[in-house]
């Protein structure tokens, strides 16, 4: 089995997150899924239409923030990051409080 990750970084841990550990614990037998919770945002966000947002956050049992140094070269969102939070693909404006699809990192990767 090979994978293939982008060369940025930030970009590179993040697709580990959401492809190779899911794959990597199929192929262990774990059959716990990885699970995506909804938490509502803690501010408001504005984006492109037509990209899904993989985005590093804070999360907690209540509501998620998206941390700042998003760029996929950047790796500093990482250290305090607990979370990726999918912004789908169709949308453009989130406001506040809004729910949004969560995946923590400890969540039995």
């Amino acid at each position: 089995m090979v994978f293939g990750l982008p060369g940025n970084p930030g970009a590179a841990l993040t697709c580990f997150y959401e492809y190779i550990a899911p794959s990597l614990r199929a192929m262990m037998g774990i059959e716990k899924p990885i699970v995506t919770v909804k938490l509502p945002l803690t501010s408001a966000f504005q984006k492109k239409a037509g990209l899904t947002f993989l985005m590093k956050g804070l999360g907690s049992f209540k509501e998620v923030r998206l941390l700042p140094a998003q760029e996929s070269y950047l790796m500093s969102s990482f250290s305090v990051a607990n979370c990726i939070v999918e912004l789908a693909e169709e949308r453009t404006d989130y406001e506040a409080g809004e729910e949004v699809d969560v995946r923590f990192f400890n969540a039995g990767i």
